[in-house]
């Protein structure tokens, strides 16, 4: 059975790089002087056994609530931004400056996609107003989410980007073809007159 792999655990292990020691700390939570006294089989098999759970943890869904438990025990419920059509301008500016550092920004780009659920009726829900230092501030929360439920998003943001690069291929495209009928019947019309003109 897989061992679920949360976004600080796999955050870290991309931190550590090529160095096998930073890596095994970071996916066993053990100190450097433990590390050093595994034996070499045990530090290959300890990454191998993380690169196959990496593997068995690439969960295509969206999850649209995720629960986070706060350093003081209690539980914060957290809702997927519900109409991504409707982001505000400040939501859009600190996602685009994020992915500057991504993904190292993984947990600061999901403070702000998934917000404290104010009010739900049925399947729907409302999430807080953005609030930039308030929501950012949550970002370490976000390390404990499992890495499918990140994935979930980097699909569904993939697909977004996808249809909106082909809705905006098609608008472009009509536009231009309604251009060029408008630049050819003007130049027709052009001709014509000029045809028409006496000579002096």
């Amino acid at each position: 059975m897989s061992k679920t792999i949360n976004l600080g655990q796999y955050l870290d292990v991309l931190k550590a790089g090529d160095n096998d020691v930073l890596q095994a700390q970071a996916i066993t939570g053990k100190t450097r002087e433990e590390i050093l006294k595994l034996s070499v089989p045990e530090l290959v098999t300890i990454i191998n056994r993380y690169a196959d759970d990496l593997k068995k943890n690439t969960g295509k869904r969206l999850f649209k609530e995720l629960k986070l438990l706060k350093p003081d025990g209690t539980t914060l419920r957290v809702g997927f931004h519900p109409n991504l059509e409707y982001m505000s301008f400040s939501e859009y500016i600190d996602i685009n400056t994020l992915l500057e550092t991504f993904p190292q920004s993984l947990p600061s780009i999901m403070s702000i996609l998934y917000r404290p659920i104010t009010a739900e009726l049925n399947d729907r829900y409302l999430i807080e107003e953005y609030d930039a230092l308030k929501h950012t501030a949550n970002a370490n929360l976000f390390r404990q989410v499992a890495v499918e439920a990140v994935n979930g998003v980097m699909v569904f943001f993939y697909l977004l980007r996808s249809d909106l690069m082909n809705t905006t291929l098609d608008y472009l495209n009509s536009q231009t073809t309604q251009i060029l009928t408008e630049v050819e019947t003007l130049t027709t019309e052009t001709l014509q007159t000029e045809t028409r003109q006496p000579i002096p």
